[in-house]
């Protein structure tokens, strides 16, 4: 699905077992990663957070999707951050939004992405993924 700002804002500040990823991308890799802090707010000061580096994934693509799915260590909230994600991620992503099970919600950042990518088509067709463009703010849509 592709979503707003205020689709993703308000999807981010309350995630639900609905969205399993939440693909930010675009040239405002500033503005990403803000908004992928959003997820770790809504999660809560105690969740456990794991970050995984999207050319990792290349390498185990099962990973993404195993890590979703797993428990917390200490037995609370847990959320998924990936950096640099890209096209080479996209088995990794379809692991995970084809899987039986994945209570943990992942949030990835890929600046390079494009429109065209055989990843953004994929979360764009999925129902468990939503995806948004970040564009650097200019004097149209700056605050």
């Amino acid at each position: 699905m592709k979503a707003s700002e205020a689709q993703i804002r308000a999807r981010l500040d309350k995630p639900g077992p609905d969205i399993r990823l939440f693909l930010l991308y675009g040239p405002d890799e500033a503005g990403a990663n803000d908004l992928a802090a959003r997820l770790g707010r809504a999660m809560g000061s105690e969740a456990e957070r794991i970050d995984l580096e999207g050319p990792a994934l290349k390498a185990t693509p099962g990973r993404l999707a195993e890590e979703a799915a797993s428990l917390s260590l200490f037995g609370g909230a847990r959320f998924i951050r990936v950096t640099g994600i890209d096209d080479d991620s996209t088995e990794a992503v379809r692991l995970l939004l084809d899987a039986e099970v994945a209570g943990n919600p992942v949030v990835a950042v890929g600046g390079g992405l494009k429109g065209t990518g055989r990843l953004l088509k994929l979360v764009l067709a999925a129902p468990g993924g939503m995806a948004h463009a970040c564009y650097v703010p200019d004097g149209r849509n700056g605050a």
